[in-house]
């Protein structure tokens, strides 16, 4: 979901994907991105003046899709939590230490969730690959039976 401007075309998303990802534009940048990544990379416009997560699933839905993974940055991420959009988390952990405050986080919202500490995630896998660890958390709200 890309607001404004474009994305970068050498990004790894373009280089390794074996089918071309979806962009999700608003009608102001969709020539733009159409211009730049059209040979790499499925554009989908979305009328209006805002990227509702809302509405881009509804076009995933029509497209068939039932499952998306998102890979954003803190905005993105946060307006699917606000409404409680996530079923799962992918968390790796990595030894480096950065040592700099004010570093964006996993959501990057102006305020707390609502009712955050009644929301219960689940850890449903772990494993670790040299250096690394691998955690998967659930949505209890999402379980599957």
């Amino acid at each position: 979901m890309v607001r404004s401007g474009t994305i970068p075309k050498d990004k790894k998303v373009f280089r390794f994907s074996k089918i071309p990802p979806l962009i999700f534009c608003l009608d102001e940048n969709h020539h733009l991105i159409q211009e730049n990544l059209s040979s790499c990379a499925q554009i989908v416009p979305i009328s209006g003046n805002d990227l509702s997560p809302l509405k881009a699933l509804k076009v995933l839905s029509e497209m068939g899709y039932r499952e998306i993974l998102l890979e954003g940055g803190p905005s993105l991420n946060d307006s699917f939590f606000r409404l409680n959009l996530v079923s799962r988390i992918y968390l790796t952990i990595v030894p480096f230490i950065i040592g700099k405050k004010d570093l964006p986080s996993i959501t990057g919202g102006r305020e707390e969730y609502l009712d955050f500490d009644l929301k219960k995630w689940n850890l449903i896998s772990s494993e670790t690959l040299e250096n690394e660890i691998f955690l998967i958390y659930e949505n209890e709200m999402f379980l599957r039976p």
